[in-house]
């Protein structure tokens, strides 16, 4: 017994009434790919928000523990110091956010007074001053990403859908 071969179409199809008429399952399905297309156009517009706001998010939440860790760091001769920084950089064909001390080597003691636990630092001044600021403020960086997102990315994108369930804002 031979079986007749099975086509799936999706889409729009003509009916057999009068003058062609559109079935009722075309439109309803012609309906469906253009409320899929508008999900997926608001997916990739929040997606893309995501990458190019990504430098400008980072670089704002890592503002307060840059500021923590020019608190930490020794100032004898004020060249540490002001050698800190916090920029947005290139990796690889991608954007990312630098924060550190000594860029390019200079000064050249940079790192020994990092690491040296024993020497004397008048306090509020220490070693390891900017793994330190990195540690006591993790969990706020973390929280300020978020808010960040939320607010130049979802908040502000305002997602247009049709009345389904569709809108993000």
């Amino acid at each position: 017994m031979a079986g007749r071969p099975i086509f799936v179409s999706v889409g729009p199809r003509t009916g057999g009434g009068p003058g062609g008429v559109r079935s009722h399952v075309g439109d309803y399905l012609e309906e469906m790919r253009e409320s899929i297309k508008e999900v997926t156009d608001n997916l990739l517009a929040v997606l893309q928000g995501f990458i190019d706001e990504s430098p400008k998010v980072m670089l704002e939440a890592m503002k307060p523990t840059f500021l923590i860790s020019q608190r930490l760091c020794p100032i004898k001769t004020g060249k540490l110091r002001a050698s800190g920084y916090l920029e947005i950089t290139g990796f690889r064909g991608n954007a990312r956010v630098e924060i550190g001390y000594a860029k390019g080597g200079n000064p050249w003691y940079a790192p020994i007074v990092h690491e040296n636990l024993e020497a004397f630092h008048e306090p509020p001044t220490q070693a390891k001053f900017l793994e330190d600021a990195i540690n006591q403020d993790e969990q706020n960086i973390l929280a300020r990403i978020a808010e960040g997102y939320e607010k130049r990315v979802l908040r502000g994108r305002g997602l247009k859908g049709r009345g389904r369930g569709v809108r993000i804002t």
